[in-house]
């Protein structure tokens, strides 16, 4: 959810605002991207967007932990999320989980 909140605040300003959503498998993974037209991220801010309280909104209109709790929730269940931007052009965050076979894995990740 936070991505496609991310991705909505980024094409506030655009011209052409698309946000797409994939999903697919791959690999023994269930993989996820959102995208968007935005204007991008710097690269100055791009090795910095995972960590807490980092925010390149104005004061009072995030709180900088979104993608930080992505990335934790998503390294917990053992898969990774990463970053393509290009200026002008729009952002896409991939998402990629390990496909699990049986449920009595989650239940061995999840606390009681």
């Amino acid at each position: 959810m936070n991505l496609l909140i991310n991705a909505l605040h980024a094409t506030d300003d655009s011209q052409t605002r698309a946000i797409t959503v994939r999903t697919w498998t791959e690999d023994g993974s269930v993989c996820a991207a959102v995208e968007d037209t935005g204007p991008g991220i710097t690269p100055a801010h791009v090795s910095r967007i995972f960590e807490p309280f980092f925010s390149t909104k104005r004061i009072g209109a995030g709180s900088g932990l979104g993608l930080s709790i992505c990335r934790s929730i998503i390294d917990e269940f053992g898969g990774d999320i990463r970053v393509e931007t290009e200026l002008d052009k729009g952002t896409r965050f991939v998402v990629r989980l390990p496909i699990w076979a049986d449920a009595a894995v989650l239940r061995s990740v999840t606390p009681a």
